[in-house]
């Protein structure tokens, strides 16, 4: 069960995240919701963009960063149709502040360079 606390933490880095994407300017099309454990931001694809990003806050301090198929994801949830995933888990890091700076700095890299070449296909870990 989640406690109030962990709930508030992933506002709070939800909220972290939301002032970051203004500050670079990288908010265009976003929205965002939370369902019991996890809240999300999604940055909507650019013109001519095959796939749009996908950010996700657990309250158990995890942070995933999703690429998905668009428009096919808007309507189908279908997890076929993520086509690059990297997840940041506790047990990888050493603290949950450690995690916290590499979801951010992963997060905010990612975006910048899709804004500057939109066309590039995500590089890094991509879903087999």
């Amino acid at each position: 069960m989640t406690t109030l606390n962990e709930m508030q933490n992933r506002d709070a880095a939800l909220d972290e995240m939301r002032e970051a994407l203004t500050a670079e300017q990288l908010r265009a099309d976003l929205t965002e919701g939370s369902s019991g454990e996890a809240g999300w931001l999604q940055v909507g694809a650019a013109p001519d963009v095959s796939y749009r990003w996908s950010l996700w806050f657990y309250s158990n301090g995890e942070r995933h960063i999703y690429a998905t198929l668009w428009p096919e994801s808007a309507s189908s949830g279908n997890e076929d149709d993520v086509v690059w995933y990297h997840p940041f888990e506790l047990e990888d890091y050493r603290s949950a502040s450690e995690l916290e700076t590499a979801f951010r700095t992963e997060a905010l890299q990612l975006l910048r360079s899709f804004y500057e070449n939109p066309q590039a296909p995500p590089s890094s870990e991509l879903v087999d």
